[in-house]
């Protein structure tokens, strides 16, 4: 653990302590009720809102864990380094999960067909619980294989990670800058097609949406 000297000003300590105290409490609050609706309201409990409720839940687990360390930086680096891999971690596993809903929203709107047989409750159960264990088994196997030197950011209050050895820092860059971009890209590719569909059905409803009303007005006047 490397560290470095707070060069922060008073005020700037007191800034970034409202900042994160704020995003802290609206965090617990607002996926604390959405967990609750989602509980309580049996409408809810739709396969879209089953992934939501992952986001909801990785959410918490930020806001319980990461930003109470990110508060109490200013007494010391090392406490916000042992939740440095969570927030990492969490990261990761929101963009996936992100993606997969994505995927869900384009199978629902773009082909209805498929969506029944592929996105049951239990494959997306399956589906989350893989995205969970498979980052969680990679996520511990590679901190224990590879050195990592958390250098304290104070600016950011990040404690930014840095790998001893050369070839694994650059393998660990390159397979999660591939992780990023494939699931931003299924994002971008998801909601496009269904924005494209949209469009193609307003413009081929439209007109005749327009013309309908243009009739029942020339109606009213004979």
């Amino acid at each position: 653990m490397e560290q470095i000297e707070d060069s922060r000003s008073f005020a700037e300590v007191v800034v970034h302590t409202v900042l994160i105290s704020q995003a802290m409490v609206l965090s617990l609050l607002g996926n604390s009720l959405f967990c609750l609706a989602f509980y309580r309201n049996r409408r809810l409990r739709t396969i879209t809102n089953i992934y939501l409720l992952s986001l909801a839940m990785a959410d918490l687990t930020v806001a319980t864990f990461v930003f109470p360390s990110v508060l109490l930086a200013s007494d010391g680096p090392s406490v916000t380094a042992s939740v440095n891999l969570l927030t990492t971690f969490w990261a990761e596993f929101s963009l996936l999960i992100l993606a997969i809903t994505a995927i869900n929203r384009y199978f629902c709107v773009v082909k209805p067909q498929r969506y029944a047989s592929l996105f049951t409750r239990k494959n997306s159960i399956i589906s989350i619980s893989s995205v969970w264990i498979l980052l969680c088994i990679f996520y511990v196997v590679f901190h224990d294989v590879v050195y990592i030197i958390y250098k304290w950011q104070p600016e950011d209050l990040y404690c930014r990670g840095t790998y001893g050895w050369w070839r694994f820092h650059k393998m660990f860059q390159v397979a999660f800058a591939c992780l990023n971009f494939g699931s931003t890209s299924m994002v971008f590719f998801a909601y496009g097609k269904i924005l494209l569909l949209v469009r193609r059905h307003n413009n081929a409803v439209l007109p005749s949406l327009q013309g309908s009303r243009n009739f029942q007005g020339t109606f009213r006047v004979h």
